[in-house]
Parts: C-alpha cells; sequence; structure tokens
C-alpha cells in the first residue's frame, strides 16, 4: 500500500514573526559565517538581442516571456522591461578574449591597455599580440530599486554600449543636492531604459539612463543597503569568472587580473 504524503504546513504571518523574534534573542544563524559575496554567483544584468538564447523556445536557455529589448537577472532569470537602479561603483577595464569571443583570458585597468594593444588606431578592434580581442568595457555594480536585498548586480557595456554609457557617467558626475554641493555618485536613482538601434550591420537593442529629477536621490532604508553592499562588492576574479557564465562560455579557467 502506497504511503500518503504528509501534508506540510506553510509558515504564517504569526509564525514568522515568532521566527524574527527568536532570531534575536538567539544565536540564530550561526554556521553561515562563511557564506559571502566571495561564495556566491554573481548576477548579470544582460540586455537581450534577437539572438540571445533566452528568447529562443528551441534553446535550453530559454525563459519564458523574454523578448528582445528586455533586461535579465542571469541568477534570478527574472525579466525586467526597465531597471530602475542605483550605481554602487563604476570600473572602466578591458577584457580580454581569445578570437571570436572564447574564453575569457584576462581582465586589465585602463591604464594597461596601451602596454597591451598592438592597434589602438582600430578602434572597437582591439587585438594584444596573443591575437586575442581587447574589448572595452564599462562595469557598473547596481543594486535594482525594489531589489536591493537581493544584493548586487553587474552590468557589463561595451561596444555600441559604450556610448549611452557615457551619458550615463556624465549624469552621475553631476549629480548635485539642492545647496548645489556634490552629491556622491550611489547617492542617485536612475532608470535604464532599451533603445532599439539600427546599423548597417542589423538591428539591435541598446539602451539610456534616465534619471528622474522628482526622485532623483536614494531613500534612507536604501542608504543602509548602499552602505552595507558598497563595503562587500566581489572580487575582480569573482566578477571574471561570472562574467564568462553570463556570456555563456564556461570554459576558461585562471581569469586573470592586471592592474
Amino acid at each position: 500500500m502506497a504511503k500518503s504524503k504528509k501534508t506540510v504546513e506553510i509558515a504564517d504571518e504569526a509564525t514568522i514573526d515568532f521566527l524574527s523574534e527568536v532570531a534575536e534573542k538567539e544565536n540564530a544563524g550561526a554556521g553561515f559565517g562563511d557564506m559571502d559575496s566571495t561564495t556566491m554567483a554573481i548576477p548579470f544584468l544582460k540586455l537581450l538581442q534577437d539572438l540571445s538564447p533566452e528568447v529562443k523556445k528551441n534553446k535550453p536557455e530559454y525563459v519564458e516571456g523574454a523578448e528582445p529589448g528586455m533586461f535579465i537577472n542571469s541568477v534570478t532569470k527574472e525579466i525586467f522591461t526597465e531597471v530602475p537602479c542605483i550605481v554602487l561603483a563604476f570600473e572602466h577595464i578591458f577584457n580580454e578574449w581569445t578570437a571570436n569571443r572564447g574564453p575569457l583570458v584576462a581582465r586589465h585597468a585602463k591604464s594597461e591597455f596601451s602596454r597591451i594593444c598592438i592597434n589602438p588606431q582600430d578602434f572597437g578592434r582591439y587585438k594584444t599580440a596573443d591575437g586575442n580581442d581587447l574589448v572595452e568595457t564599462y562595469m557598473y555594480y547596481l543594486l535594482i530599486v525594489g531589489h536591493e536585498e537581493e544584493g548586487p548586480v553587474c552590468f557589463s557595456a561595451t561596444k555600441t554600449q559604450i556610448t549611452p554609457s557615457q551619458a550615463w557617467n556624465r549624469m552621475i558626475a553631476s549629480l548635485t543636492f539642492p545647496n548645489n554641493t556634490k552629491a556622491p555618485g550611489e547617492y542617485g536613482k536612475y532608470t535604464l531604459v532599451p533603445v532599439a538601434k539600427a546599423s548597417d550591420k542589423g538591428d539591435y537593442w541598446s539602451f539610456k539612463a534616465v534619471r528622474h529629477e522628482q526622485d532623483k536621490f536614494i531613500n534612507r532604508d536604501q542608504l543602509e543597503f548602499v552602505k552595507r553592499e558598497k563595503a562587500s562588492l566581489p572580487e575582480p576574479e569573482k566578477v571574471s569568472a561570472s562574467l564568462q557564465i553570463a556570456e555563456g562560455n564556461s570554459a576558461g579557467k585562471g581569469v586573470s587580473t592586471k592592474y
């Protein structure tokens, strides 16, 4: 005779409140001290294109509801038509990939570019002496408004996304308080909006950052998230490894960081 399945009671609001009280009084959470940003997958915010596997129903990476021009969290697979966000930090780097966007070899600081690039005059087609591709990258570490408790996501802007990123950077740098004093970049709020583009190589999706003048500063609750997450941003090597996975290429190992 088959055993009947036991019904599992779902915690109600009163039970959750009770758990919260117990956690404050007891040493709840002990045993998780080594679980920090270095042991967690780092989400990337991707702007989906026509050829992105997440929009292809015949691909294993397909995400229901995903369409070109939407943003997606590479870990949670949540999709966004636009992304309200807070910028925790920014890096201008050059990622070195093997030919045809193979495994990621290294990530270089901007100051290394003149030393390792053999063709700086060929804008957007930079190469190393080994024949690897050097891809200029604007890396943003973001908190998504409404999802602050999920921690930072990385947004990697390259090629055609560099121009709107430069406009965004100017917006961040010009953030000022009403008394005309300069405000820290992480105190501002922005919304990333998809923008349809066309070129002689085909149609694609880019983005623009928008700042709403009536709601351009973070609130006090968000400030606490900003302080905590900014102090524990992931190490560059961890970001590089997660970038390979987000790009659909996990073959590369031992990615080096050169600053």
